[in-house]
């Protein structure tokens, strides 16, 4: 079975190398991110204004009253005073109010939603974040074993070369292996920079220790709802409910439209005190008045019909996410099984690449082989090394890109902590 050590490489990785431990859990390290992160607290802004929203149009239901006041002749000392209150309550109005603030609720709650979605998309980037700076440090252990594997193979040529049994160029090969792995290492060195700067600014904390990775990725994938599961979680994942939310923003729109172009019934209370050739007089009325607007003539009849179009159009929409979500899920579902499937072949590779090796060690010592044979060879066994690391680490983002996307991370991490 091929295994990573996760070390940390000397003094030209980073200044500060970043260690691992089961002390910490992913969950926290996540957690520590989405309360600081700006994308996070700007969503959760947004919820909280629509909320708002939603209370401040709620005192429409109340009378509404206008008030003015002064003096009757401009502004001259002891000028008598005028004023006009009024008080005005709607009895009926279709439905309009409601349907308006129905409207509102839809869209508050496809905020919190869109919350929900910032979150998880956040929690996904890094959780990415930290198994690219896991992945990069795994493979300088590799690069490090290779490269001690090519100077054992230096060695040997070296004393081939002194016998006088090769040239020098079986030692230019070896160098020119050498070189390699030294581009490789600047290569996963830069990668790890850029990791750790990404997560950096996701957390708003330097990274100075993190959670070791999962070891059994079998136990991680079963974290994952299970196929009948599923379709009930699309529909309470945080992109489908903001698509059902804008179905239902767009009902209330458009039975708010259609309720506007219908008369009102209205109250209306009035007092006045005003001057009438030179005294001063009182005057109060109630009375039922019946109010409508048509703003765009007997077209405004048709503005409801316009708005059931666009909720209709929304129905398909959602009907589409459902399907795509489903889809999508699935597809990573079977990449999953697939990665698994590959991970064990690429192991057997390895494994059958190490014996190999180990017998063209043996011919090379009796001169039946070549230095270019064994460094190929070392070359070929590192690149599968590489490969089954960067199937490993895909086979950990699969589950939690899943439960990103239905929603449940924090679950599915609360879940991985308690196994821990």
């Amino acid at each position: 079975m091929v295994t990573f050590g996760l070390g940390v490489c000397p003094g030209q990785l980073l200044a500060h190398p970043i260690k691992t431990s089961n002390s910490v859990s992913l969950s926290k390290l996540v957690n520590y991110g989405l309360n600081l992160n700006p994308r996070v607290l700007s969503a959760v802004a947004d919820v909280k204004q629509a909320e708002k929203n939603v209370e401040i149009n709620e005192g429409r239901y109340w009378p509404s009253v206008s008030l003015s006041a002064g003096p009757a002749n401009g502004i001259k000392v002891n000028d008598k005073v005028v004023y006009d209150a009024t008080i005005s309550y709607t009895l009926y109005d279709w439905g309009a109010l409601d349907s308006e603030l129905d409207s509102m609720n839809a869209e508050a709650r496809k905020a919190l939603h869109h919350s929900r979605q910032i979150r998880s998309e956040v929690g996904l980037d890094i959780i990415n974040s930290y198994l690219d700076i896991i992945q990069a440090q795994q493979k300088h252990e590799l690069i490090k074993e290779y490269q001690q594997r090519i100077g054992s193979v230096e060695k040997l040529a070296n004393i081939r070369a002194e016998g006088g049994y090769s040239d020098r160029a079986e030692i230019s090969r070896v160098r020119q292996a050498r070189y390699f792995s030294e581009q490789q290492w600047q290569q996963a060195d830069s990668e790890l920079q850029q990791a750790t700067l990404r997560l950096q600014m996701l957390i708003q904390r330097p990274v100075n220790e993190l959670p070791a990775p999962p070891s059994n990725y079998a136990r991680l994938g079963k974290l994952l709802p299970s196929i009948k599961q599923q379709e009930s979680l699309i529909k309470h994942s945080p992109q489908y409910m903001q698509a059902q939310e804008e179905v239902n923003v767009l009902n209330s729109d458009a039975d708010s439209t259609f309720a506007q172009q219908l008369p009102r019934l209205v109250v209306q209370g009035s007092s006045q005190r005003r001057e009438i050739g030179g005294d001063m007089t009182r005057d109060q009325s109630v009375a039922m008045r019946v109010q409508a607007s048509f703003n765009n003539g007997p077209s405004s009849f048709d503005m409801g019909g316009a708005k059931k179009l666009q909720a209709q159009a929304a129905k398909w929409d959602l009907q589409y996410a459902q399907l795509d979500m489903d889809r999508d899920i699935n597809t990573q579902r079977t990449m999953l099984r697939n990665l698994a499937q590959q991970r064990t072949s690429l192991n057997q590779q390895v494994e059958s690449s190490t014996a190999m090796l180990s017998a063209y060690h043996e011919q090379f010592s009796a001169g039946l082989t070549t230095v270019q044979t064994l460094l190929d060879s070392e070359q070929e066994r590192f690149g599968l090394r590489t490969q089954y690391l960067t199937t490993s680490i895909d086979m950990l983002r699969i589950p939690y890109q899943i439960s990103s996307e239905l929603g449940i991370l924090d679950s599915v991490l609360e879940a991985q902590s308690n196994e821990r």
